[in-house]
């Protein structure tokens, strides 16, 4: 496993809070979310958005997930979409966590409805699993966890 999804794992797996953290379920296979701030690569403010077929808690994330890290601030992704295309980018990444422990860069993008802080972030989300296309809308609910960027 490459370093950038081992970091990927690291960050998901430390969160603060007990309980479900899930927004209500929307449509698709991957219709529970979760979103909390992170660090982009270079320090900067960046946002994680995970999805899963089941309910996520807040202490563990449970394969199968797929996370999509975006390396921008969550006060400019309002309305935007986000295309992701294999390895890490400037602007994020998508991956693909199937089993425990393993984690792979792959395709996807996201659509973000209007955003009203600190409400539940909507959107709908477009992901290459397994050679085939998933798709379904999301309405995550934010981990309150503060990162130090930069």
């Amino acid at each position: 496993m490459n370093r950038a999804c081992m970091l990927a794992l690291a960050l998901c797996a430390v969160s603060c809070g007990s309980g479900p953290v899930t927004g209500a379920p929307e449509s698709g296979p991957l219709s529970h979310a979760a979103a909390r701030q992170v660090c982009a690569p270079w320090d900067g403010p960046g946002v994680s958005i995970v999805l899963a077929s089941d309910s996520l808690a807040a202490e563990t994330l449970t394969p199968p997930y797929v996370e999509f890290r975006i390396y921008q601030s969550a006060d400019l992704l309002s309305g935007r979409t986000l295309r992701f295309s294999g390895n890490t980018s400037d602007s994020g990444a998508v991956l693909s966590c199937p089993s425990e422990g393993q984690c792979d860069f792959t395709d996807g993008g996201i659509d973000f409805g209007a955003l009203h802080p600190p409400a539940d972030l909507p959107g709908r989300y477009r992901v290459l699993l397994g050679g085939r296309w998933a798709t379904g809308s999301f309405r995550a609910h934010w981990i309150q966890r503060r990162e130090l960027c930069g």
